[in-house]
């Protein structure tokens, strides 16, 4: 699967059918693989190297059911307004709805027969279910990409895709890697991990590091759709030695750092080919060196 096709079925999918595709796609690539009790994907063996990032899940929550109906928290809620939505049950009962404001922010108008607080919760609704907006996916002729969730799927998707490509020229990792993922939104009100990043869970036993981002372009950042941003000598070494096209990036901390960019605009975020390919040639790069 090439990989913009493979954005494109991630950003079509709603959170739980997301976290099982990705999962699965896994899986394929991973010989051991471990579902930690948080919602994390980790690989099973011992490690010298760890890849670790944070893939958003739950973008909007359900915050409270009353007389005006479906009241919810998360952000961002701006642009919003208007958006259709699914309101996904923790039994997974999907119901479809609208987005619309009321006078404590984003609520949900159902397309469902209730009136009442005991109609919506009868259907199994409930404080702290998912909501997602319809992400609104579209490739255009010039390969770009866009949805409402691209940076939330970025990091895990270039990572499948960097695996695949190591398949498919015949190349394996060079060092011994462990793969932390934590799916922010899986749970609510739990950071109790430790290790590299706040809310990821990862040995200590490590010799190197590296984190995946997907970033906002911004005027001060001057980072663009059509390469790889990245933090770190190892991985700028990289890039010039393969003619991978780069932008650095800085203030983020220490250690190795590689980013797929994305320009941001209301409702929308977009990226390009171009930007997700130089960022997978990367991260493919680094693991079989």
């Amino acid at each position: 699967m090439e990989c913009l096709d493979l954005f494109v079925r991630y950003a079509s999918l709603t959170g739980p059918n997301r976290i099982r595709a990705m999962k699965s796609d896994l899986t394929a690539l991973l010989t051991r693989l471990q579902v930690i009790d948080d919602g994390a994907l980790q690989e099973g063996k011992r490690t010298k190297r760890i890849i670790h990032f944070t893939t958003p899940v739950k973008e909007l929550s359900v915050a409270a059911i009353d007389a005006n109906g479906i009241l919810l928290s998360g952000s961002p809620q701006d642009f919003m307004e208007g958006e259709q939505c699914t309101v996904i049950t923790s039994d997974e009962r999907m119901y479809t709805g609208t987005l619309w404001k009321c006078y404590a922010g984003l609520s949900v108008r159902l397309d469902e027969m209730v009136s009442t607080v005991e109609d919506i919760v009868n259907l199994g609704i409930q404080a702290g279910n998912w909501v997602e907006a319809d992400p609104r996916v579209h490739v255009t002729q010039r390969r770009f990409i866009k949805a409402r969730n691209l940076r939330a799927i970025s990091s895990f998707a270039i990572l499948i895709c960097a695996l695949e490509k190591l398949q498919k020229e015949g190349r394996t990792l060079a060092k011994e890697t462990e793969i932390c993922i934590y799916f922010d939104g899986k749970t609510t009100d739990r950071r109790d991990f430790s290790g590299v990043s706040e809310g990821t869970y990862c040995p200590e036993d490590f010799e190197e590091s590296l984190r995946i981002e997907a970033l906002a372009i911004t005027a001060e950042n001057g980072l663009d759709e059509y390469s790889v941003a990245l933090q770190g000598e190892a991985l700028e070494r990289i890039a010039k030695k393969k003619n991978i096209p780069y932008k650095t990036i800085s203030g983020m901390g220490k250690g190795n750092i590689l980013a797929a960019a994305f320009q941001v605009d209301g409702f929308s975020e977009r990226g390009h080919k171009e930007g997700i390919e130089a960022t997978v040639s990367l991260l493919s790069s680094y693991l079989s060196e």
